[in-house]
């Protein structure tokens, strides 16, 4: 797991395993409160609460982990990053609720129609398909703007977030 031909500070180490642990209670509380919204009607707010808290907050994790140890724990451009991560992380578990509904299982490569069959309110339901598009597109933007205002090699970024924005369309 570790090259030991590279020593990683232990602060370093123990920053990324809190934000990990973060992340991963945030899911997990992202979850419950997507379980327990099943059946009923949750209003934006509620629901990109759920959708921050879910996948959305592992991307952050992941995003976040990173810059901790690219920065060695200590940057201006961490909140931006930040920031970066929870646009990226909305925009894709939005554009998940899209592709439930206007994709296929072969396609997207799980089964589509499940927040349907269990009576999920989502993006999709509450905004419809083009406004939740948008959203997406707006989140998407966001995410670009923020890493060109970071003072770091953009392509490789911008080329993950292409990526993503592009998932299946």
């Amino acid at each position: 797991l570790f090259d030991t031909q590279h020593s990683v500070d232990a602060q370093i180490v123990l920053k990324q395993m809190q934000i990990l642990a973060t992340s991963s209670s945030n899911m997990v509380c992202g979850q419950v409160l997507d379980i327990q919204s099943e059946g009923k009607s949750v209003d934006q707010e509620t629901l990109e609460n759920i959708h921050r808290n879910k996948t959305g907050a592992l991307i952050q994790a992941a995003i976040m982990m990173s810059a901790v140890t690219l920065f060695e724990g200590v940057d201006p451009a961490i909140p931006q990053l930040r920031k970066f991560g929870q646009a990226i992380g909305l925009a894709f578990q939005v554009q998940d609720d899209i592709l439930d509904v206007t994709s296929d299982a072969k396609t997207l490569g799980k089964n589509t129609g499940s927040d349907e069959a269990n009576h999920k309110e989502t993006y999709v339901t509450l905004l419809g398909i083009e406004n939740s598009q948008k959203e997406v597109d707006l989140l998407f933007n966001e995410a670009q703007q923020l890493v060109y205002s970071l003072t770091l090699n953009h392509g490789l970024i911008l080329e993950i977030i292409e990526k993503l924005w592009k998932r299946v369309r």
